[in-house]
Formats: C-alpha cells, sequence, structure tokens
C-alpha cells in the first residue's frame, strides 16, 4: 500500500455512476486529498469514485513529485533517514544505523515506482495532457516505468475526463501503461485502429496482465475491427498471463475472423474465462465447438445487458436479427 496526502481546500463532486437514483450528485468541500494505491477505503474500489477524489489533487505538486529521489531525502529526524535508506536497499536490521549508499539499483526502483503512481493519477494525467510537449513526454515515460500491480480503467467517454484526451494523446497513453498492471479495462474508445494497434502491441511484454475487459469499443473505419481482431487473436494465442477474456459492444470477433480466433484459443495455454456481448449467436456455438476439446477447458458465456444494447454494434446486430438469444 501507498499512499500520499495534502492539505487542499477543494470541492468534490459525486461522480454520476455513483449518484443515479438521486435527483442530484452531491458536492462537498474538503479540506485535504490524496493519492492511494488501489483508491481510498471511501471510494469502495469503484474507479469512476476514484477519478473523481483525486482529480483535484495540485497538478504542481505532481510535477514535482516525478523528479523525486528517495537517495536525496530529508527527514525531521536524520536516523529515520538513514534506517529508512538502509532498509529500501535490503540491510539487516542489525546493519541499519550504518551510513547508506549514496546511490543503489534499489533507490531507483523506488524512485520509478512512485513516480508512476504519480504520474498515473488523474489529476497528473488530465494536467500533463492539457500542458502537452516535453510535460506530456515526462509523464507517459514515468507511468512507463512503474511497477504497479494495479488495476487500470480508462472510459474515454467524449462527456468523462479520459474523453478529453486527442485520440493521439490516448494512443500514447496506452502504449505506455506500465507493465506490471494485472487488469486492464478500456471503455467507448472510439478510435482508429492505430489505439487499438497500440494496446495490442502492449499486450505482447505486460508481465502480470490477467484479466482484459474492452467495453463499447468500435474501431474506426471499414476493416477496423477485422484487422485489429486478427492482432488481438494472433497476440493471444501465445499469451501465458490473461485468465480472463471481456469483449462487450466491440467489433473484434465476426464472421470474417471467427475460425482465426479459434485457432488462436486452441493454442492459448492460460485463458480460462471468455465473456462475449454483441456477437451472433452462431459465432459463439462455432467458438464453443471449436474449443470443445481443449486441454485447459474454456468458459464461453455470452450475454447482452441494456448498455451494450445502446452501443452501435448492438443496435446494428438487433436490427439485423430482430432479437438476440443467449445464455
Amino acid at each position: 500500500m501507498w499512499a500520499v496526502y495534502t492539505p487542499h481546500t477543494h470541492t468534490y463532486k459525486k461522480p454520476r455512476s455513483s449518484c443515479k437514483k438521486e435527483r442530484f450528485c452531491k458536492e462537498e468541500v474538503r479540506q485535504a486529498l490524496g493519492i492511494i494505491s488501489g483508491g481510498a477505503t471511501i471510494d469502495n474500489e469503484n474507479s469512476d469514485r476514484i477519478i473523481a477524489r483525486e482529480s483535484c489533487f495540485p497538478y504542481e505538486l505532481i510535477k514535482k513529485a516525478i523528479s523525486i529521489k528517495v537517495e536525496d531525502a530529508m527527514g525531521s529526524v536524520d536516523e529515520d533517514r538513514i534506517r529508512i535508506l538502509n532498509s529500501i536497499v535490503g540491510n539487516s536490521v542489525w546493519n541499519s544505523n550504518g551510513q547508506p549508499a549514496t546511490s543503489h539499483k534499489k533507490y531507483i526502483e523506488v524512485n520509478n515506482t512512485l513516480r508512476a503512481i504519480f504520474a498515473s493519477s488523474t489529476a497528473s494525467i488530465q494536467g500533463a495532457a492539457k500542458e502537452g510537449g516535453e510535460e506530456w513526454k515526462k509523464m507517459l515515460d514515468a507511468i512507463a516505468k512503474g511497477t504497479m500491480r494495479d488495476n487500470m480503467v480508462f472510459d474515454f467517454d467524449p462527456d468523462g475526463i479520459w474523453g478529453r484526451l486527442t485520440a493521439v494523446q490516448a494512443t500514447e497513453l496506452v502504449a505506455h501503461l506500465p507493465l506490471t498492471i494485472e487488469l486492464l479495462r478500456i471503455d467507448n474508445a472510439q478510435y482508429s485502429i492505430e489505439f487499438m494497434d497500440a494496446m495490442i502491441d502492449r499486450l505482447k511484454i505486460f508481465h502480470n496482465l490477467h484479466t482484459l475487459r474492452i467495453h463499447d469499443t468500435l474501431v474506426c473505419g471499414k476493416e477496423g475491427g477485422k484487422e485489429a481482431g486478427l492482432r488481438l487473436a494472433d497476440v493471444l494465442a501465445t499469451n501465458i498471463t490473461i485468465t480472463e477474456l471481456r469483449l462487450f459492444g466491440t467489433d473484434l470477433i465476426g464472421t470474417e475472423n471467427v475460425e482465426q480466433w479459434g485457432d488462436a484459443l486452441m493454442k492459448n495455454t492460460a485463458l480460462r474465462w471468455l465473456e462475449l456481448s454483441g456477437v451472433d449467436r452462431e459465432i459463439v456455438d462455432h467458438l464453443k465447438m471449436k474449443t470443445k476439446n481443449r486441454r485447459l477447458e474454456l468458459r464461453i458465456k455470452t450475454s447482452l445487458c441494456k448498455k451494450c444494447m445502446l452501443t452501435p454494434l448492438g443496435q446494428r446486430m438487433i436490427s439485423r436479427k430482430g432479437n438476440h438469444n443467449h445464455d
């Protein structure tokens, strides 16, 4: 766990996703706020609440945090500083009072982790994207060097915070995600194939990713979804960490590439759960039949949620089929 708080008077606005039953979303004046690994207890692991709470963190402080060096830090009690630095480099408790090393690879690891946690916050990405140029590049570099195992959720809805990024910035962001994250969810990314290609390229080198969820995302261009889907299937064929894949309201699997998806799933040795929404029942049946004798059992589930019915793909599917039959 890692957390940093700062005194900062601001107005917290409760996200709409948390107050659907209320007539108005509540606003509250608060005197301090923090950035916390995995969110604060009050966020209840809700990504919208985490984003809403952290978005007001002073960007000027984050800019300073990108140059953090723990080896140069000071302490109100110097003995504490010495013991902390010795602990970071792995010295035993019996050697915790000796003069700490002036440089060490462990310092670099801690510095990169701290910088990435700051840089990955909502306030950081918002501020850096607005400034652009070198500030944006610095933040992306800090994010990419992160070693945290956090879940990362990005909703690129135009009315949301991440939707304020340009298509180029959104593409650059997914191309610099920390390689150590365990869950990645992408929502409402209505961008060109370059965005999806950047995300797929990152998938090739993730170390610990076990859950991938892509929701309400269509690749712009007539053949874009098919091509991106083929690339994604090709990467999954040799992936050994992802155990759960959810594709809701996407055009990544269709009749034109279902055969290749089936082949990829048979080659894959890690995936245990595949959930689809907004695809023809025939496609799901084909994948189930194709993977029937797979060495590692693969559970394939299909569903149609209300939100999926509102996506362009969901509307096209309903208008063509008249209705959906789902498990």
